[in-house]
């Protein structure tokens, strides 16, 4: 049971961005949707 790997590494990197997102919000330094997209890319 091992699902395509585009697939799994881009629910990661979903679940990952979401993850950073709800941490940066908490935080509340700095805006999440700049600071997601960055991770992102930076990731990928």
């Amino acid at each position: 049971m091992t699902p395509p790997q585009g697939m799994s590494a881009r629910q990661r990197a979903m679940e990952l961005m979401s993850c950073v997102g709800s941490m940066i919000a908490n935080l509340g330094d700095l805006p999440v949707p700049i600071v997601t997209r960055s991770q992102m890319i930076a990731l990928i």
